[in-house]
C-alpha cells in the first residue's frame, strides 16, 4: 500500500491510500470510466478539462476557506485530478507517493 499526496495550487489538498505507484493502473481504475461516460455525453475534450478543473478549484476555495470537505468529495477530487492528469498534465504538479511504513513496536 501506498500514499498519494496531491498538491493543487498553494496548498496540500490530501492523502490517498493507492495499491500501486503506477499512474496508468490508478487512472483506469478512478478516471478512464469518468472521462469514457463524458465522450458517450458528447463533451470533448476541452468542455472536460474545463469541468474538472472547475472542481479542482472549487475544492482548492473551499480548503483554503477551511471548510470541511465530504469524504465523497475527496474520492471526487482524486478521479478529476486523475482526469486531467491523462488529458492535460501541464495544469497539475505530479503527486507525491510513498510506500506506507508498517510500524510495529517491539514488547
Amino acid at each position: 500500500m501506498y500514499n498519494m499526496y496531491l498538491d493543487y495550487g498553494d496548498l496540500s489538498i490530501g492523502k490517498f491510500k493507492v495499491r500501486s505507484t503506477d499512474m496508468d493502473k490508478i487512472y483506469n481504475q478512478m478516471a478512464k470510466p469518468i472521462i469514457l461516460d463524458g465522450f458517450k455525453k458528447g463533451f470533448n475534450v476541452k468542455q472536460q478539462i474545463y469541468k474538472y478543473k472547475l472542481f479542482l478549484d472549487k475544492i482548492h476555495k473551499l480548503k483554503s476557506d477551511c471548510y470541511k470537505i465530504k469524504a465523497s468529495d475527496f474520492i471526487m477530487y482524486l478521479s478529476c485530478y486523475m482526469c486531467l492528469y491523462k488529458l492535460d498534465n501541464t495544469l497539475l504538479e505530479p503527486p507525491i507517493i510513498l510506500k506506507i511504513k508498517n510500524t510495529r513496536l517491539a514488547l
